[in-house]
C-alpha cells in the first residue's frame, strides 16, 4: 500500500510540474502545416531541424533555471543551446542561455521561447538552424512556435 501511494505521489507531482512549466525531457519539433515533420537535433555544434529518426540527438532536457525559466540541453552531448546575441546562429555550448517558454495554445503543447534578458524570440530559419530575432515575421508564426512532445518526466 505504501509503495502504491508513493508512486501515485510521484505521478501527481510530475503532472503538477508539467502543468505549470515545460520542465522535463522532450522532442522539439517544428509547427508546420505542410511538408515533412522536422525535429530539433544537431550537426556538429549547430542545433538543426531534421527528419525524424528517433535518435538520442533529438532529445532535449528543459532544465529549470529559475521561476518559469529554462535552459535547453541536448541529452546526448550534455551541451546547451546558446545563441549569444541578436542575429547569431545558435550553437551547442557548455554554458547554457536562459530562456522563458510560454505555452501558446491551451489544448496543444505549442510554445514560443524567448531569451530571458532581451526578450528576443528563438526562431527557426528556412535552413533549419535557430537564431534570436527581435521582431519575428508575423506572417510566419510557425517559425517561432515549437511543439514539445514529452519523452519522459524528470
Amino acid at each position: 500500500m505504501h509503495i502504491s501511494l508513493s508512486i501515485g505521489a510521484v505521478f501527481a507531482l510530475c503532472g503538477k510540474v508539467y502543468s505549470q512549466n515545460a520542465w522535463g525531457t522532450y522532442n522539439i519539433r517544428q509547427v508546420e502545416r505542410s511538408g515533412p515533420t522536422l525535429y530539433l537535433g544537431f550537426e556538429g555544434p549547430i542545433p538543426l531541424f531534421q527528419d525524424e529518426n528517433h535518435q538520442s540527438s533529438q532529445v532535449w532536457n528543459l532544465a529549470p533555471a529559475g521561476e518559469g525559466l529554462v535552459m535547453i540541453q541536448n541529452t546526448e552531448t550534455g551541451d546547451y543551446i546558446n545563441c549569444g546575441s541578436y542575429g547569431g546562429i545558435c550553437e551547442l555550448k557548455e554554458e547554457g542561455q536562459v530562456f522563458r517558454e510560454t505555452r501558446r495554445y491551451e489544448d496543444h503543447d505549442i510554445y514560443s521561447i524567448v531569451e530571458q534578458l532581451t526578450s528576443e524570440s528563438l526562431v527557426r530559419a528556412e535552413d533549419g538552424t535557430l537564431s534570436l530575432v527581435r521582431d519575428p515575421d508575423a506572417s510566419k508564426p510557425e517559425l517561432r512556435l515549437f511543439w514539445l512532445t514529452r519523452v519522459q518526466c524528470k
